[in-house]
């Protein structure tokens, strides 16, 4: 029943809007499933080593270190700052290959590069301080229980994650929304934008 309970919890936290979510969506739509899904684990990469600092008492230590802390979540804020304003650099941008976004059934979405697709989505993930305190407030707590037990905690979260996310993407690269998304992918893009800032901007305040 435990675990059962906090596998409906931790489902519903992946579907929670955030910084993982969004760059799902912007790598997904603007440049098609195959970079989204390369981007997803990138992230799931970096949802493993949260669990593994978790359990190897890594993440307590770091916690422990207001200096180490505040810097972490410095360069989380500014890799997620970085990455709003190469959105907003790219607004220009035309959503399809010298097509017109109106005939977005055969438009071509721009291409992203599996190893910068990768790396987007396991820094964003890995350098979110905030993921690393919510693991550390959920599953420290399950690490004194008995032995093996704990690490189905953190299986189960990585497990979703590998599940959840592309079944996500998939749902992303249905017709309907993709006419949507090119019809709109300038207002849609600076919106991701600006999202994806003002979660950096929390994350700067918050020091």
């Amino acid at each position: 029943m435990q675990i059962a309970t906090f596998a409906l919890a931790m489902a519903a936290g992946q579907l929670t809007p955030g910084p993982d979510m969004l760059l799902i969506l912007k790598n997904t739509l603007n440049h098609g499933l195959s970079s989204g899904m390369v981007t997803i684990a990138g992230i799931c990469l970096g949802l493993t080593l949260h669990v593994a600092l978790v359990f190897t008492g890594l993440a307590a230590l770091l916690a422990s270190s207001p200096p180490l802390f505040r810097t972490a979540q410095m360069l989380g804020a500014c890799y997620l700052l970085w990455i709003a304003w190469k959105l907003l650099r790219n607004l220009r941008t035309p959503a399809s290959n010298g097509q017109s976004g109106n005939n977005s059934d055969t438009a071509k979405q721009s291409p992203l590069s599996f190893p910068l697709a990768f790396r987007e989505g396991f820094l964003t993930n890995v350098c979110n301080v905030k993921v690393m305190v919510l693991f550390s407030s959920i599953l420290a707590p399950l690490a004194m229980g008995p032995d093996g037990l704990q690490w189905i905690f953190g299986f189960i979260i990585i497990l979703e994650a590998i599940i959840i996310w592309p079944v996500f993407a998939w749902l992303m690269q249905r017709p309907a929304i993709r006419r949507g998304f090119f019809r709109y992918h300038r207002a849609l893009n600076l919106t991701f934008a600006l999202l994806i800032g003002g979660f950096a901007l929390r994350l700067l305040i918050g020091l």
